[in-house]
Formats: C-alpha cells, sequence, structure tokens
C-alpha cells in the first residue's frame, strides 16, 4: 500500500515487481487486474491500449426506499435494467439493487466484525453522453458539479427518472469514459497475467464487465491448479488461459459496442425506429423486440 508500480520482470521461476520508491517484490505469479488504467499493460502489452469510445457517463446511485417509506421507483420497473434513449444522444440507464439478505445479516452471518459498506436496497443509474457534451466536466472529480450535469441532461426525460436522479446520494457521484479493449496481436509468454478490465474492458451496456473478468479469474485458478497437480510448466497453463479467454472475452466486448452504438446512435430514421416505430409494434404483439 502506499506504493505506485513502475516496471515488472518476469523470469523462469516467477515475477519481480518494482515500486516506485526502488523496492521490489517476488512472486510465483503477478496477477493485474488493476482495471483499465493498469500501469503494466504499457509494458506487456503494448498494441492493447483501449480504444476510446467517445462517450462519458455521470455515475450515481438512489436509495430504493426515499420518503415515507415508499419505494421511489414504480413497482414494475423494480426488477428490470432500463436505458431510456435521449433525444440527442444522450441516454439513462439504471437497475435495481435490492439485497436478497440485508447486508448487516450477512456480514454477521460471515462472522465480519466491520459495518458493511452498504445497508440500503439502492438504485444505480448512469447518465451517458456524447463526449464533445459538457467537456469541462469531464476531468472533475466534484461529486456535487457531476450531480448538477446529470439534472440537467434528465430534465428532458420521464419524470420518473428525473425523481430518481433529484433524490440521489449526491456523494456517490462519479465520472467515467467508455473505453473498449483491443485484442493484442500476441499474449507474452511470462508470469505476468492480465485478467478483466486490464485487458477487456468493455462498455458498460452490455451488463457483462464484472462477470467476464470472475470468469477469468476461475479460468485462470483452474488453469495454474491443472498445472500444479499435473506437474506441468506453468507458462503453457498460462498460453492456454490466455487462448480461451481472448474468445469469450472480446466477444464481449464487441457486443457492449455494438448495444452501445444503438443506444446512442444519431442517424433519425434509426433513432425514430427505436423510440416510435419498436414501441408500436411492440404494443400491438405484447412481445419484446431485440435488433441485432
Amino acid at each position: 500500500f502506499g506504493k505506485r508500480i513502475v516496471r515488472a520482470e518476469s523470469n523462469p521461476d516467477g515475477a519481480v515487481l518494482h515500486f516506485n520508491d526502488g523496492t521490489s517484490v517476488h512472486a510465483a505469479f503477478i496477477v493485474c487486474a488493476e482495471g483499465i488504467h493498469s500501469s503494466l499493460r504499457k509494458q506487456y502489452l503494448p498494441d492493447g491500449e483501449p480504444e476510446d469510445m467517445n462517450h462519458w457517463a455521470i455515475y450515481g446511485r438512489t436509495r430504493l426506499v426515499h420518503e415515507k417509506d415508499r419505494p421511489l421507483m414504480p413497482e414494475v420497473l423494480k426488477t428490470s435494467g432500463i436505458h431510456a434513449i435521449g433525444r440527442s444522444g444522450d441516454g439513462i440507464f439504471f437497475t435495481t439493487m435490492a439485497f436478497r439478505e440485508a447486508p448487516q445479516a450477512a456480514f454477521s452471518r460471515m462472522g465480519i466484525v466491520q459495518p458493511p459498506p452498504v445497508v440500503d436496497d439502492y438504485i444505480m443509474w448512469a447518465v451517458l453522453m456524447p463526449k464533445e457534451r459538457f467537456s469541462e466536466y469531464q476531468t472533475t472529480s466534484d461529486p456535487d458539479l457531476l450531480f448538477r450535469v446529470a439534472q440537467n441532461v434528465s430534465r428532458d426525460f420521464h419524470p420518473a427518472i428525473r425523481r430518481l436522479i433529484e433524490h440521489a446520494d449526491v456523494d456517490y457521484t462519479m465520472g467515467v469514459k467508455f473505453k473498449a479493449g483491443r485484442k493484442p496481436s500476441r499474449w507474452p509468454s511470462s508470469r505476468v497475467i492480465f485478467m478483466g478490465d486490464a485487458v477487456h474492458v468493455m462498455p458498460p451496456t452490455g451488463s457483462h464487465g464484472g462477470n467476464t473478468a470472475l470468469r477469468d479469474a476461475g479460468l485462470l485458478a483452474d488453469k495454474l491448479e491443472a498445472a500444479m497437480k499435473q506437474e506441468a510448466d506453468f507458462e503453457t497453463a498460462i498460453y492456454n488461459y490466455y487462448h480461451e479467454m481472448s474468445k469469450y472475452a472480446f466477444h464481449e466486448v464487441e457486443a457492449s459496442k455494438s448495444m452501445m452504438k444503438r443506444f446512442t446512435m444519431k442517424n433519425p430514421v434509426m433513432r425514430w425506429t427505436m423510440l416510435s416505430a419498436i414501441p408500436w409494434i411492440r404494443s400491438l404483439t405484447n412481445q419484446s423486440l431485440t435488433i441485432d
């Protein structure tokens, strides 16, 4: 803690991690799971820098039950993820986090003595915008400023969405720039291993970023465990991890990119189709439609 990684070196019996204060640490493996701003990606995956999606978002959260113990969201929207498409390339996504077990009870059952970071059911929301909108606020971390921008954008949306943002916990408001991972031309043969957003970050429109990272962790653990039991070389196990991971992970990256393009399209004909024609057809057939 309190140190910054500057480089890593892989060798036959492990890897060495070097820090900015001149110290280092040796490990059997270094797993780079430090997210989109991975400091080691440039060293080991120089052609794997993420693609800029030219959109950004303001994330926030709002307690599900607000005043007089009444849910803030209509009952029909409490169990679904909703993406509302705006009129100028904007969009607002929200979904409910309703705990099956109260966080306090779960911590107590597992013997965790610290208080849980979240105790109430809440709604996670995000306001999506093209990068040219409110460019002066895209580098700020001030939650009050970002909250006011989110309120500004939400004025053109349904009253239920405006109410959702109006009652947000302002301190939890944050800005995020959207990027998408690029598949490297070759994977490194080293004990420095990448997973999650460090290698295949994706827009949140597919809702698979976190699940894909957890799948990486399970796959890598299985490959390393099998190599240990079979007394096989770890380099082959790591190569096989990359080979399998890249197939499902970059499929999800492309799917998320495609979905984001549909949500943020500016073509007037396609927008009319999304906002008017499809809802009208759905009202006649009473069935959901998906555009591939």
